[in-house]
């Protein structure tokens, strides 16, 4: 499995895919490690992450504190488990309309 880096815009839902095979098929499992932080976490659904146990997260509302965030997937059948590689986000300040 691979995961890419993203880019967002402040305030901005993005998402990140992965994909794993075998059978049956695998579950899935996101984690998130905050910027200068030690050791990933499972997420939870939440207005802000959506979709921790499917193949596809979204990330609504990121936010420039969010950036350099890492995300990975884990992927589980009864073989056994793999991650993804991390990915990082990366948020750049949004437009200011006055």
């Amino acid at each position: 499995m691979r995961s890419t880096r993203r880019f967002s815009s402040n305030w901005r839902a993005d998402t990140f895919t992965a994909t794993a095979t075998g059978t049956p098929a695998p579950t899935y499992q996101w984690q998130r490690q905050p910027a200068g932080s030690f050791g990933f976490v499972n997420l939870t659904e939440s207005s802000t992450y959506v979709g921790t146990q499917t193949n596809t997260l979204t990330v609504n509302n990121a936010s420039t504190g969010m950036s350099g965030d890492q995300f990975l997937v884990v992927a589980t059948n009864p073989s056994g488990s793999t991650q993804s590689t991390a990915a990082s986000l990366t948020v750049s300040p949004g437009s200011v309309v006055t």
